[in-house]
């Protein structure tokens, strides 16, 4: 297994962005099964989770992920004008297959019908530096 460069390189434009790739902890509400579990009593409640990336589409001001962890997995969404400058450049040009992320915000279904997170907050908690398939 080797490093990526364009992995690494991310890795240094968020040190100098100030970001912190590898933070000591985040304290999460609920697994990611537990939010599919409790959907009903969580509807519009604000949770804190934490997965990691295992898909990611948009563009624009508004962005979707998937993220998984040993329990589940769960649409995360992203909408611009909810970040600041910085926490926008981490989700928009930084996140990659396989980090690891904490996000904070209210549970709500899409008009699609998929369950999902509102991020308000978000927090990189590992910067992935290798590529590696992500399980399903």
């Amino acid at each position: 297994m080797s490093f990526d460069e364009d992995l690494l390189q991310k890795r240094q434009n968020l040190i100098e962005l100030g970001v912190n790739p590898y933070p000591y902890s985040f304290e999460r509400s609920h697994k990611l099964a537990e939010i599919h579990e409790k959907r009903d009593e969580l509807m519009d409640q604000a949770v804190a989770v934490a997965g990691r990336v295992a898909a990611y589409r948009g563009k624009g001001k508004m962005i979707f992920a998937d993220l998984s962890d040993f329990n589940g997995r769960l649409q995360v969404m992203f909408r611009k004008n909810e970040f600041n400058d910085v926490d926008w450049e981490v989700v928009r040009r930084s996140l990659d297959l396989g980090d690891w992320l904490g996000v904070r915000g209210p549970i709500f279904v899409t008009k699609m019908g998929e369950l999902t997170i509102e991020a308000k907050e978000i927090e990189l908690l590992s910067k992935t530096v290798v590529r590696v398939p992500i399980p399903k």
